[in-house]
């Protein structure tokens, strides 16, 4: 039984390192598309190295001033920035959305983009700078909501078919992490498709989980394991010391002090039958002694 328990802790171990190492493994393939409100805290704010982007526009929050400004760079490689409206109802036409290939207060720069409430859907937006600022004018109106996609993508050509990442189907090369996040990064949906080469079905059950309560929870589930086999470890070593000090082999049957409860009974020793002595009665007695 003390080898049974002491080998519980080292078991355990072994089975919450293989599920780390899988953990590890598997938030390679987690949504790092960045999720952005078009409203405070996150106006103006420049979010670096960002490699996609989920920017969402809506009313009702308390936006303070009439302008929202985001901006996101991306690491300096062959990559591009690929910006699509995915959806857009503007109902105000006070309001209106711009995209600027460069960083804040872009009052001098031309805007690659400005969409209001009748323009038609000006589809895939190539940005070829390391960084973009998206600006909604929304001068507090309630009549709109949007949303946007920014991916950082390579566009391959024949000459240059190898992709360290994900190849989609339109010949964009992006990363990796952006598989199976809900978020078409592609712009042909090939990296959510569950019948793809993303194989987003069943790849990962937590898609979209507060990674801090997961990690929450692990690391609870790990001490309460750990404490659990230390406590039996150590129970079975002092209940094997208990019996030690209330059963010596060789001195007969006591009563620890402190261990009252554990008495150890053991049968009296047999009688010495050389004392024997003549009783009252007349007859033949052996003088024995309890034990």
């Amino acid at each position: 039984m003390e080898g049974r328990g002491a080998s519980v802790a080292p078991n355990l171990l072994a089975v919450v390192t293989v599920v780390l190492h899988s953990l590890v493994t598997l938030t390679g393939v987690t949504a790092q598309t960045k999720r952005i409100p078009m409203r405070s805290p996150s106006c103006n704010t420049f979010f670096r190295e960002v490699p996609a982007a989920f920017v969402e526009g809506a009313a009702g929050a308390e936006m303070g001033a009439d302008v929202c400004d985001v901006t996101l760079s991306r690491r300096p490689s062959r990559s591009v920035w690929l910006l699509r409206l995915e959806r857009a109802v503007i109902l105000d036409c006070g309001v209106f959305i711009q995209v600027f290939d460069s960083h804040f207060n872009p009052a001098n720069r031309k805007p690659v983009l400005t969409h209001r409430c009748a323009d038609p859907d000006p589809g895939v937006l190539q940005i070829n700078s390391t960084t973009l600022t998206i600006r909604l004018k929304h001068n507090n109106s309630s009549d709109y909501s949007f949303t946007i996609v920014v991916t950082s993508a390579r566009r391959l050509t024949s000459s240059e078919a190898d992709c360290a990442g994900f190849k989609c189907k339109n010949n964009l090369c992006i990363p990796k992490s952006l598989l199976c996040d809900k978020v078409d990064n592609c712009f042909d949906h090939s990296d959510e498709s569950p019948n793809g080469t993303s194989h987003c079905q069943g790849v990962w059950p937590f898609q979209r989980e507060n990674w801090g309560v997961l990690a929450s929870v692990l690391g609870a589930a790990v001490v309460f394991g750990g404490a659990y086999a230390c406590c039996r470890h150590i129970r079975r070593s002092k209940r094997k010391d208990t019996f030690d000090d209330l059963y010596e082999f060789h001195e007969g049957p006591y009563v620890h002090k402190y261990a009252y409860h554990y008495a150890v009974i053991r049968p009296p020793k047999r009688p010495n039958k050389t004392n024997v002595v003549l009783g009252r009665d007349g007859h033949m007695h052996y003088n024995t002694t309890s034990v």
